[in-house]
Order: structure tokens, then C-alpha cells, then sequence
């Protein structure tokens, strides 16, 4: 079970608990804390003091602490003040807590995957979650995801066929995806997931593998129903592309949102060096996971759309990933399907995020793949860039909203 730390400097009230006397074996716990070193009060529940008591022993606090600290210099962290600051260490408290609540129950095969510290064990508390973002659109719109109302569905319809594809596949070691990126504080995970499924299309058909220009589709296709950094959809994208008759390297136009948090002030892309292009789109059937495994496995890497508002994907760090909560009604986050498997007997969808290598397994994340009777999904509808000659890269989102 990975171990996670955090930073500061904090004195104990003492209290009595569970019948024990604080002067003995629970005097570290208290349900106030000081922080001394900034001057600043936070608060943990009696419960999660005894938790942390039972689960890291008598220097629970100096333990809580380092692994703060670490998470604080990992991620350059830097705080308003004492106030802002307090606030953060209670939230990563919390997480640190539900974390390692449910790796003890990986460790007891209750669950098939674990989680771990990341870039949002400090700014995401889950019980305030729900009530910051009161519908999916809007936390769909903070990672970058909006809704297919923004977008027709004239695409192109996938007629599945008789070739069986593989019993498994990666297209990671094939050459056909880029290294994991990072989307940044910018809401652009739909140009990611877009530029991941053309640049499989265009190894696919050349053979090349190229890093394609996400801020492209961040400056410049508004016009096609995109938001920048506030959300939009791969279709718009892919439509994008193809009615520019194409999307430029990486190099050529870099991506800078992730810093800025904002699309550049204008389109710099003026037809110049074109790497790639689209020359139609393909959407996959409604509910129909063969045709998404045939359409991975045969034609390449399909960009999807997920349910990802949930604590324990924001949380994720390794193993075969599913969640009771997940819903193909509450879809707020694209990402990319880059191959399929199956792990001592349970079948996984291998996805590519745009977190960065900290986030999962190093930047990917496998997810259970849904049985029959059983009501897994998270991806609902899917649409496939087609690069020449004529091969589609999918994207899948799904089913059909």
C-alpha cells in the first residue's frame, strides 16, 4: 500500500475516547489541532483522529506530516496563506483517509484496484464536491467535457463485422499513442482525447507516429462549437480538423493553457505545416461493447467520453478500475481507449487520461470492462476521425446522449 505524506507542526488537546484515558496509549489524539508553524487552526473529526491513530501508531501526527510535506514540495504547492493553507492539509487529510480506507480493502480483495496521492488530494474534498458543482454539466466543464447538445450526430454509423479482433490488445507498444500529457489547469480534455485518436489514425495509416497540437484546437475551434479551456467535444474537433483540412505538430504550436488556464488571445494556426488531417468521422452503436472492442482491436485507439466526478477515479492509482457509482448519464471527462486485456480473469478497457504520469498507472488507467447483467459503463457514444486512406479513429463517448 503506497504511503503518502504531509507537512506541519501540530499540538494535541487531550480528550478521553472509545473509554481510553488520553494520558496513555490514545494521548496523541485530540479532536482539535494547532498548527503551530502557520499560525492557523484546523480541524479533524474525533473519528478520523482515532483512525489515523489505529492505522499509523502513536507518531501518527509526525507520519501525517511528512507525507503532507512530500505531497507539498512534489507539487510545488504554494498557499495564499495560513488560512488557505489549513484549509488544504484538512482536505488532503480526508483523502489521505478514504485513500487508505480503501487499499485496506484491496489489501482484503474487496476491490481490484488501489488509490493514491495526487495533484487533487488537496483540492477536491468529497463531501463538499456535490455541492460545489450541482450538475454534471458544470463539473464536466472544469475538466473540459461539455454535452453532445452542442454538436450534431451526422457522423458516419459502425457496421460492425465478422473478423473477431484480438484477444487483447495495446496499442501503446505497437507505436501507435504518444506519451501521457497534461491538460494542466486548463478544461481541455476533449482536445486531448481528439488529438490522441487522429495521431492513432495517422500512424495507422503512415506508420508515423506524431505529438499533434492540442492548443490548435484550444485557440481554433470555437467557431465549431468548442469552449477552449471551459469544455467542448471531440466531434467538434474532429469536424474542425477536417473542415481545415488539418491540425498541426505539437512543436509547431505548443501548449500553453496548462500554465495559463486560458486559450491564446487569438488563432495562430493559418493552414501552415500540417501534420495530419481528417478526412470523415464514424460514430459507434449505442451500448455495444463488441463493436468497441472491434473497433479498438482492428482499427486503432478511440477517444471516450466518462463519468469521472467520482472519488475514486479522481483518486485512482493502480488495478482494474470500477465503481457502482459510475454513470453513462453523467459523462464530464474525454479521454482515450488505447487497447483492451484481461487481468487473472477480469477484462479491462486500457485508457489514456491527460493528467500527467502522476495520475494512475503512469498516466493510464484500466477499467473494468462490463459483463453481461452487470451495469458498468461509462462511455457512451463513440466517433472515429477518418485519416487516410480511410481509417477511422474512434472516439467513444458511450452510448448515444
Amino acid at each position: 500500500m503506497n504511503t503518502i505524506f504531509l507537512a506541519t507542526t501540530l499540538s494535541f488537546l487531550p480528550y478521553i475516547a472509545y473509554g481510553k484515558s488520553t494520558t496513555f496509549d490514545l494521548a496523541p489524539l485530540t479532536s482539535v489541532q494547532k498548527f503551530n508553524k502557520w499560525g492557523a487552526a484546523g480541524h479533524l473529526s474525533l473519528i478520523d483522529a482515532y483512525y489515523l491513530y489505529n492505522i499509523l501508531g502513536d507518531q501518527w501526527n509526525v507520519t501525517l506530516n511528512g507525507v503532507w510535506e512530500n505531497f507539498v514540495k512534489t507539487y510545488k504547492r504554494e498557499y495564499a496563506g495560513p488560512v488557505e493553507q489549513a484549509k488544504r492539509f484538512r482536505i488532503f487529510t480526508e483523502n489521505f483517509i478514504r485513500i487508505n480506507q480503501h487499499n485496506v480493502r484491496y489489501i482484503q480483495g474487496d476491490t481490484f484496484y488501489t488509490m493514491g496521492i495526487n495533484r487533487f488530494s488537496d483540492r477536491v474534498s468529497w463531501t463538499i464536491l456535490s455541492q460545489i458543482f450541482q450538475t454534471k454539466e458544470e463539473f464536466g466543464r472544469l475538466l473540459g467535457f461539455r454535452g453532445l447538445r452542442n454538436t450534431s450526430r451526422a457522423n458516419s454509423k459502425y457496421i460492425t463485422i465478422a473478423a473477431e479482433p484480438p484477444a487483447s490488445i495495446d496499442w501503446r507498444s505497437t507505436g501507435a499513442v504518444t506519451p501521457v500529457k497534461d491538460q494542466g489547469q486548463c478544461g481541455s480534455c476533449w482536445a486531448f482525447s481528439a488529438t490522441g485518436a487522429i495521431e492513432g489514425q495517422h500512424f495507422m495509416a503512415t506508420k508515423q507516429l506524431v505529438s499533434l497540437s492540442e492548443q490548435q484546437l484550444v485557440d481554433c475551434s470555437s467557431h465549431f462549437g468548442n469552449f477552449g479551456c471551459s469544455g467542448g467535444w471531440m466531434d467538434n474537433a474532429f469536424k474542425y480538423v477536417k473542415h481545415t483540412h488539418g491540425i498541426t505538430t505539437e512543436t509547431k504550436y505548443p501548449y500553453i493553457s496548462g500554465e495559463t488556464g486560458t486559450p491564446n488571445p487569438r488563432c495562430e494556426f493559418h493552414g501552415q505545416a500540417i501534420a495530419a488531417t481528417v478526412t470523415g468521422i464514424v460514430d459507434l452503436p449505442r451500448s455495444n461493447e463488441f463493436a468497441l472492442k472491434q473497433a479498438v482491436g482492428l482499427h486503432g485507439p478511440i477517444s471516450v467520453a466518462i463519468h469521472a466526478s467520482l472519488e475514486s477515479f479522481m483518486g485512482y492509482k493502480s488495478g482494474v478500475y470500477s465503481d457502482e457509482e459510475c454513470s453513462s448519464d453523467q459523462l464530464d471527462h474525454a479521454v482515450l481507449v488505447v487497447g483492451y486485456g484481461e487481468e487473472n480473469g477480469i477484462p479491462y478497457w486500457l485508457i489514456k487520461n491527460s493528467w500527467g504520469f502522476d495520475w494512475g498507472e503512469m498516466g493510464n488507467k484500466r477499467k473494468l470492462i462490463a459483463r453481461s447483467g452487470k451495469q458498468d459503463n461509462d462511455h457512451r457514444s463513440t466517433t472515429n476521425p477518418i485519416e487516410r486512406p480511410c481509417r477511422f479513429n474512434q472516439n467513444r463517448c458511450i452510448d448515444q446522449f
